[in-house]
Formats: C-alpha cells, structure tokens, sequence
C-alpha cells in the first residue's frame, strides 16, 4: 500500500483494517513517500499505532528478506528500479510489477544481468478513478482479472506461486504472453 504525507494516523488505521482484519503479520507492506522532513515527526506514531512494524529507508535492508516483492511506478521508471534492488534481493526472490505494458520492461531488463531475482510481469486489472482515503475498497480485487506473464518451464513454481497470491486476493487470474 503506497500512502504519502498528506495521510494521517487515523485514515491508514482504516486501511490496515480493511486490508489486513487478522492482523497477519508480513500481509502488508506499506511504501511511503514523505520526505526526509517529515519521517521523523510521522514514522515514530505510525510505528506507535503498529501500524508500520518496520521501516527503512536503506533498498538493501527493504528488499533483502523478501520472497515478493511488487513494484508499484509508472512503467517509465519499472526497469531502473528493478535493476536498482536485484542487487539486494534474496536468491530466487519473486519481483511483479503492476504496469499496464510488460513488452518494453521485459527488453529492458533481459538486456541486464539479474542474477537473485525471477522478474514476472503482473497487471492486476482493478482500481477507481476516485482518490483518497474515503474511497477505499476492501474488494477491490475481488471478482476482478489479474494478468501474469507467460515463462519458461524453469519458471513455472515461481509463476504458480504468483498466481496463488493474486488469487488469494479474489482474483481472477489469466496467463497472458508478455510480448503482446
């Protein structure tokens, strides 16, 4: 869940609600852009409220335990920061990404050596035009289509366990070719 500045304590504690009711832990990961002067006045009642059990602002340390990580930018920016973390990434760790385009993120990253990670592209077909915190729907996914890329045999345990996540969300997941 991306959240920026502007979100306050109470209106992410509706959120975590929603998106996570058992209070599993490692369910949720929330990615927050607040600039460096406003860390240090908000982490501290985020982490207060648990509603951030971790924080980081270091790739390594944010990415190095993690068995999937989804990559949430404007496509432009996909690949460079997919390459920026592969570095730090366990062996075999799984990275999606949620653009709508997979051909160009996928010549682009081929052209790289990435050696910890298994890139799968994903598009998950769901969303509003509305914006803000009043409009969130815990079933966004639900019912919806999930697109993940086609991969080659070696990949398929790493496609299927992607696979397995989006659908535990309530989606309707379909294979698709990349390159299309």
């Amino acid at each position: 869940l991306k959240c920026g500045p502007s979100t306050s304590p109470d209106d992410l504690m509706k959120l975590v609600d929603i998106l996570n009711p058992k209070n599993e832990a490692g369910r949720l990961t929330l990615i927050t852009r607040m600039g460096t002067d406003l860390v240090e006045a908000k982490l501290p009642t985020l982490i207060k409220n648990q509603i951030v059990d971790f924080a980081t602002c270091d790739l390594n340390e944010g990415v190095n335990s993690s068995d999937l990580i989804i990559i949430c930018l404007p496509v432009r920016l996909i690949p460079q920061y997919i390459i920026n973390i592969s570095r730090y990434c366990k062996s075999k760790a799984i990275v999606t990404d949620v653009g709508s385009t997979k051909k160009w993120i996928l010549e682009t990253l081929l052209k790289e050596e990435l050696k910890n990670i298994v890139y799968i592209g994903s598009h998950p077909i769901a969303g509003s035009e509305k914006q803000g915190i009043e409009f969130v729907d815990a079933n966004i996914f639900l019912n919806k289509v999930c697109i993940v890329n086609e991969v080659p045999a070696k990949l398929k345990k790493y496609q299927t366990e992607l696979k397995h996540f989006w659908a535990a969300l309530g989606m309707n997941v379909f294979l698709m070719d990349p390159i299309l």
